[in-house]
């Protein structure tokens, strides 16, 4: 009975602190332990003592204090309360009780002061024996997230954690990885494998690591940097010693966000079909961006590239508006990085409050051609109350079923958001913390595989290209653009009902003009014929990478008055892309690029 009243609060206690810091969880279980030998110490003392006085009282207290401390130490003898009147069973009870207090204590006053030396130094050791090896620099909850994902697909995995601030003592991921400092990423050796991961931070450190381990030599760094967006959109950087992938928060957060849902949706339920058989969008791809920072360009630029169809007409199948206070100046910054944009009626932009009626008038001009909102103005906060807005201006309005999808970007996690949207089945919710930092995307790396292969593939048939370590981050891009685009290709064939030929000429005239998009979008624009030089016509030069202009930024059908060793050479990339895409699976060769 007393061991079962011993035990039953221990575990009580450790149930109801689980949520509280393992320092605090050792400090309340040690006490305890104390208090309660003492309370037994105290009670059989008192117990022997015939109308005691005050100072025996005290004595007798005094006493069980020092024997308690000496039964859970297990030094001297555990004589207790000699001359009480206590069974053989009962003393084998306390006996127990104080073997497990000794227990308890002595685990939890190592654990404390030694505990974080001794899973480091396990960790140590366990890193000498492992040839393949996982490291993370960055803030330490992205890191959390990536290391759960990464010990749910590999087994017993090493994994060096560099956190960008102090962790504490008893924090779990000294149990989980190996903490080191910085420095640590000059000490790496060539005799392993390392998958390397520098998380995103707010300066440009990231990139100064990148080039310092470029300068390493080591060819086995399997490298994946995140950086500011507009670098990487912008900007063609090159890590040639290194297998890297560089990207940002915003292009993984969008991209995955694409792959459920994309304009390549919207032609399959609204399309319609020419005299001749091909399909073509009803009306144009509408998306609406409300806050037009990083994120909100990204995703404008993304929906773009990726919505290279055409309207019965044949014009462009994207109507894009901007809806943020500081629209003018944003503007201006945005097509000075996109400059094909300045002339561009695609894209419209507003300069309005959020709330205000000049907001509320555009939407509900373009209700009937809006397909997506995306809410990207600030904090979580700021993006949940205004798409809890919207929601109520379109149940004024009367619009239940064919109102816009809503796209609210949350910058941290905050409880009962999705709930908060359960009634609104148009609103998606997209969490920067839990869906970026995972082990398919930044260590796996399948796309960049398949983008190693197109340019493989490329090089074959060119002879003039360059290893993919060698391309740079602009060429990178656009091999990963064109895995991306695999699905949208093959879906549009299965839509078509013409001949093979017409299906493939059709393709590649798509193809073609999602190209453009993607160079548009990367801050390039149309090189006119009559300004190549004379050298450029006579080595068919018609690009300037400096400039970022290209002379292939031209209609499909014009491609052929462009200087090329052979008529139809343009074009003929469009319909090679287009013919290995269809042929494409996870075995077969892929496709090569303009």
């Amino acid at each position: 009975m007393l061991l079962f009243l011993y035990i039953t609060p221990l575990v009580v206690i450790s149930v109801l602190l689980r949520r509280f810091s393992e320092l605090l969880r050792r400090i309340v279980r040690v006490a305890y332990c104390f208090l309660f030998l003492f309370g037994i110490q105290g009670v059989t003392r008192l117990t022997t003592v015939n109308n005691p006085q005050a100072e025996k009282i005290f004595e007798i207290f005094g006493n069980s204090i020092y024997t308690t401390v000496q039964s859970i130490t297990f030094t001297g003898t555990m004589t207790w309360a000699e001359g009480a009147q206590l069974s053989d069973f009962t003393r084998g009870q306390i006996w127990l009780i104080a073997f497990i207090a000794s227990i308890v204590t002595v685990h939890s006053v190592v654990a404390t002061v030694f505990g974080k030396f001794l899973n480091q130094l396990d960790m140590k050791i366990k890193g000498g024996a492992k040839k393949e090896q996982y490291i993370i620099l960055g803030d330490t909850e992205s890191a959390r997230v990536l290391i759960k994902d990464i010990f749910d697909h590999v087994k017993n995995p090493f994994i060096i954690l560099i956190p960008t601030e102090r962790l504490k003592d008893d924090d779990p991921l000294y149990l989980r990885c190996r903490v080191e400092k910085p420095g640590y990423l000059d000490k790496i050796s060539k005799k392993k494998t390392y998958h390397i991961v520098l998380l995103a931070d707010h300066e440009y450190s990231n990139l100064d690591r990148l080039y310092q381990l470029n300068e390493s030599g080591n060819s086995d760094l399997h490298v994946t940097v995140f950086l500011n967006n507009d670098v990487v959109r912008y900007h063609d950087l090159h890590a040639d010693k290194l297998n890297a992938c560089i990207t940002s928060v915003d292009q993984i957060l969008v991209e995955q966000f694409l792959t459920q849902s994309n304009p390549l949706k919207l032609l399959k339920e609204d399309h319609a079909f020419s005299e001749d058989g091909l399909p073509y969008l009803v009306k144009p791809f509408g998306i609406c961006v409300i806050g037009f920072g990083k994120i909100g360009q990204e995703f404008l630029m993304r929906c773009y590239e990726t919505s290279s169809f055409m309207t019965q007409n044949g014009m462009p199948a994207f109507e894009g508006l901007v809806i943020d206070q500081y629209a003018k100046v944003l503007e201006q910054e945005f097509v000075n990085n996109a400059p094909y944009f300045s002339n561009n009626k695609e894209i419209t932009f507003l300069e309005a409050m959020v709330d205000s009626s000049g907001y509320f008038d555009a939407i509900r001009e373009r209700m009937d051609r809006l397909h997506e909102i995306v809410v990207a103005i600030g904090d979580t906060q700021q993006n949940v109350d205004t798409a809890l807005s919207l929601c109520r201006f379109f149940d004024r309005l009367g619009c239940y079923e064919n109102r816009p999808q809503i796209v609210v970007i949350l910058s941290d996690n905050v409880a009962g958001v999705e709930s908060l949207f359960k009634t609104y089945p148009n609103v998606k919710t997209m969490d920067f913390n839990t869906s970026i930092f995972n082990y398919s995307y930044l260590i796996e790396a399948k796309i960049d595989s398949v983008a190693k292969e197109i340019n493989d593939n490329y090089n074959r048939q060119s002879k003039r290209g360059k290893p993919w370590r060698e391309l740079g981050t602009y060429l990178q891009a656009m091999n990963r653009a064109t895995v991306f685009d695999i699905p949208i290709k093959k879906e549009l064939y299965r839509m078509c009902s013409v001949p093979e030929e017409e299906r493939i000429e059709f393709l590649a005239r798509y193809e073609h003009e999602r190209w453009c998009a993607f160079n548009y979008t990367h801050g390039w624009k149309r090189l006119p014929v009559d300004e190549l030089n004379q050298e450029e016509r006579k080595n068919f030069i018609v690009k300037r990478e400096q400039q970022k202009q290209h002379a292939c930024l031209i209609p499909w059908d014009e491609l052929d008055s462009l200087p090329q060793r052979n008529k139809g050479e343009f074009q003929s990339y469009d319909i090679v892309n287009v013919e290995q895409a269809l042929a494409f699976n996870d075995n077969a060769d892929s496709i090569p690029i303009e």
